[in-house]
């Protein structure tokens, strides 16, 4: 088996407007992963403002232009309140970044791509526990894109833990893997196909429970707590060896898990066994979150 190269930093700064620059989570050649800060856009548009104004509206692509030092691809895209991963290409250092970067698009699709969600709910769903005794799960429910074309898109799920508060404050923390794709919204729209949506999703979430938790439990705006954390394609051109890389959670993310206002966590030996192992160290041991 050929060595991979694993890239763990520190937790990722929650105050995005104050510093615009993005963490360099790996950078061989022309390729890079960063860390996206989360209520940061990857790109201007016109639903951000086609004009950069404010040090907070710095779009990814400018950050990681100035942290790279080189014009860049993004391989892939994040929504503007999610976090983490984010492949890029160095245009400045290769001499095809198109052909590099449809070459990493396609390695990212049959590669493994692991999120981390917080979502509204216990992890029972039409009196089925989805946590039940810890395991993966598939979700298979074709998606229709922005262009209305529909498409097979399957998820695999795995709940690890729950808050049971009354009303709004019921959350589960989730890790996520979309399967051999990377359909539009699909891991917001799996999730919410199983009555468990996304909190801060406004396409495809509960707005009471988005303003609950940004009103009472300090969710910043455009912020949907949902994380890249992991990353992992097979060996490319570029990157012969494969890229294994971790993102950890922006502070945003894990004072929420951290809040005293989540204070239900059994911290048995197995619960802190199930969120080391299936975190790889990268996700803080939360105490609000039970097992299943």
């Amino acid at each position: 088996m050929q060595k991979k190269i694993i890239i763990a930093i520190a937790a990722v700064s929650r105050i995005v407007g104050l510093e615009p620059v993005v963490q360099v989570l790996y950078r061989k050649n022309a390729v890079a992963v960063v860390a996206k800060p989360p209520s940061v856009p990857v790109h201007a548009s016109p639903y951000v403002g086609g004009t950069i104004k404010k040090i907070e509206e710095k779009p990814l692509l400018q950050r990681a232009r100035d942290a790279l030092g080189s014009r860049i691809n993004l391989v892939h895209r994040l929504d503007r309140g999610a976090s983490g991963c984010v492949l890029c290409v160095c245009i400045d250092r290769c001499r095809e970044p198109q052909t590099l970067t449809s070459e990493l698009h396609e390695a990212l699709r049959v590669g493994r791509k692991r999120y981390v969600a917080l979502v509204r709910g216990t992890g029972v769903f039409k009196g089925q526990s989805l946590g039940a005794n810890h395991t993966w799960f598939d979700v298979e429910r074709p998606i229709k894109d922005s262009r209305g074309k529909i498409n097979d898109a399957r998820t695999s799920f795995r709940f690890l833990g729950y808050a049971n508060h009354l009303n709004s404050d019921r959350c589960s923390l989730v890790l996520a893997e979309p399967q051999r794709s990377g359909r539009w919204h699909q891991i917001k729209r799996h999730l919410n196909g199983l009555s468990h949506p996304i909190i801060g999703d406004s396409s495809h979430g509960n707005s009471q429970t988005n303003r609950f938790w940004r009103e009472h439990r300090g969710l910043p705006a455009e912020r949907i707590l949902l994380h890249f954390t992991r990353i992992q394609i097979p060996p490319t051109s570029a990157c012969p060896e494969g890229i294994d890389v971790s993102c950890p959670l922006p502070s945003d993310f894990s004072e929420i898990l951290a809040s005293d206002t989540l204070t239900e966590i059994t911290t048995s030996p197995i619960a802190r066994q199930l969120f080391q192992e299936e975190t790889s160290l990268y996700l803080p041991l939360s105490k609000a979150l039970q097992v299943y």
